[in-house]
């Protein structure tokens, strides 16, 4: 078994996981209880209140760093609402996987000049 399979099995597991959760509790979510939404926060992944689901949690500079952008970019985006911050376990301030990706799906391409490009290197 590759990682690329140990990923797909570990997803699976994960949402199997949940929709037992989901299943044993349906006339509470995750979100409204406070026993419930500690035991899905982990070092990298947590609920999201506004997602409404579980997600995986990247810190600042790793967020930055797959969009090849900047901390103050990240930081911007956080304060404006428009990627989600949560806590990890350990109380480690991190971003929204899932609000990230989606920001940035829906972000439109920025041009560059070229003397831009030339500043850039």
């Amino acid at each position: 078994m590759d990682e690329n399979d140990f990923t797909v099995y570990s997803r699976i597991a994960e949402e199997r996981l949940m929709s037992r959760i989901m299943a044993s509790k349906p006339d509470r979510e995750p979100q409204s209880a406070i026993s419930g939404s500690w035991r899905l926060r982990r070092s990298t992944s947590a609920w999201c209140h506004v997602c409404k689901k579980p997600v995986g949690l990247l810190s600042f500079s790793a967020a930055a760093a797959a969009f090849n952008t900047d901390l103050q970019d990240i930081g911007f985006l956080a304060d404006r609402g428009e990627i989600h911050r949560l806590h990890n376990r350990y109380a480690e301030l991190m971003i929204c996987r899932d609000s990230l990706f989606e920001c940035f799906d829906r972000r439109e391409t920025r041009i560059f000049t070229l003397d831009q490009l030339h500043s850039a290197r």
